[in-house]
């Protein structure tokens, strides 16, 4: 195996695992939210716990935090929506309270002119919530530094005959002062692709810390799950400086992804949060750098 193949296969085994998770698909100012299946309690006399899926990014955008509560395996009614809730995040430098989002109930929003600046340390308060039902009001913190990544050189798109689909290629240097994490999400044509944490490749700078040359990271994508690119087509590729304790979180929410739940098994656990008094979930924040390229079918040929 050579040292590009050895990319593929770090970031190929954390993409291609199903969907899992209550986990808010990726949005963005003009995208639309829209939360995943619910993360379910599998004793119904659990107590609820609160789950939070936040983000903080560089892009100057309307950044949101959903809060719901966990439901009972068997219950046929919709993810608890967490409504009332007082929603800050501080930076060091301001704080500002979110907004309710009228549209979803449970998420709540900054300002369309808010960004994130690398090198900041993104502090997440909820107040104002009584998860548990016991009359008492609760508070969850949680803390996520702003990590830089590099620009994206360049963006490519091939097909590889082996795994059966077409592979998106990224190009940039990294940096060797320092140990990194990295995900990478992509989209077709402006409609993301790789929508969920589980589907987002995700590695280290292990094989490539300090390198000066440009470097393969592959992300693909299969016909199974309907992602038939054609000529002409637009993809861009997102990398995302993250993290390590995020990293950790998607390592876990992929090992769940391909879970199958065997007769007599245990289920797995929860992936590591990083909020406060037992809630699940995270709030990241992460430094955004793309790139795209347009489809050359002639690089499908097997």
């Amino acid at each position: 195996m050579n040292f590009s193949q050895s990319i593929y296969k770090v970031v190929f085994t954390s993409v291609r695992f199903g969907v899992l998770f209550g986990l808010l698909s990726l949005i963005s100012c003009t995208e639309e939210i829209s939360p995943e299946d619910a993360n379910v309690q599998r004793d119904k006399d659990i107590v609820p716990k609160l789950v939070v899926d936040g983000r903080v990014t560089t892009d100057t955008t309307t950044h949101w935090v959903r809060l719901s509560l966990t439901a009972d395996l068997f219950s046929t009614q919709k993810v608890p929506a967490v409504l009332d809730a007082v929603v800050t995040i501080d930076d060091g430098y301001e704080e500002i309270e979110l907004e309710p989002y009228d549209q979803v109930p449970g998420v709540y929003v900054t300002p369309a002119d808010y960004y994130g600046v690398p090198g900041r340390t993104y502090s997440l308060l909820v107040r104002n919530v009584d998860a548990d039902g016991d009359g008492e009001m609760e508070e969850y913190r949680a803390q996520s530094e702003l990590k830089r990544v590099n620009p994206v050189d360049s963006v490519d798109v091939g097909y590889n005959k082996h795994w059966g689909g077409w592979t998106v290629l990224l190009y940039a240097s990294e940096p060797g002062e320092t140990e990194d994490f990295y995900g990478f999400s992509t989209s077709i044509n402006g409609k993301v692709a790789t929508n969920a944490y589980s589907k987002w490749g995700i590695t280290d700078d292990r094989l490539f810390n300090g390198s000066t040359i440009r470097l393969p990271v592959a992300v693909v994508f299969l016909p199974e799950e309907d992602h038939v690119v054609k000529d002409g087509d637009i993809v861009e590729l997102e990398m995302y400086g993250i993290t390590e304790d995020f990293f950790t979180f998607l390592w876990g929410v992929q090992r769940e992804a391909g879970f199958k739940n065997p007769m007599f098994s245990a289920p797995p656990a929860n992936p590591k949060s990083n909020v406060s008094n037992g809630a699940l979930g995270f709030f990241a924040a992460y430094s955004v750098a793309r790139n795209h390229a347009v489809v050359d079918a002639s690089k499908f040929k097997k």
